[in-house]
């Protein structure tokens, strides 16, 4: 299966780009209005590594990514219409992978 790494992209807006943009501002806008403090989840999770995974994010060796993304995406084509719970969600991107691109009725994590 080819993983549509440019589908991750578009929905997540890539910390790590950022971050290099406009490091140390803190409080920044996202294109849906909300405000976060992307400098600190990207110091965090440069921190945590080891320990933690977003797949849509730069920081990661390109395999490490592909293969946490590649059991969203299975997990998506059999979410249509269910509600999912995501155990030990992390970061959170895989929540909204099965939301948006598997159009489950419910996704909590």
């Amino acid at each position: 299966m080819r993983l549509p790494f440019g589908l991750a992209r578009r929905h997540f807006s890539g910390i790590a780009g950022i971050v290099k943009r406009k490091r140390g501002s803190g409080g920044l806008g996202f294109k849906n209005g909300t405000s976060v403090d992307v400098c600190e989840d990207a110091r965090w999770l440069e921190q945590n590594w080891v320990e933690r995974m977003d797949a849509t994010v730069n920081l990661f060796d390109e395999a490490r990514r592909k293969f946490h993304s590649q059991r969203y995406i299975f997990a998506a084509h059999r979410a249509r219409g269910k509600r999912v719970l995501d155990c030990a969600s992390g970061t959170g991107y895989g929540c909204r992978i099965l939301k948006e691109e598997g159009n489950a009725s419910a996704a909590i994590g």
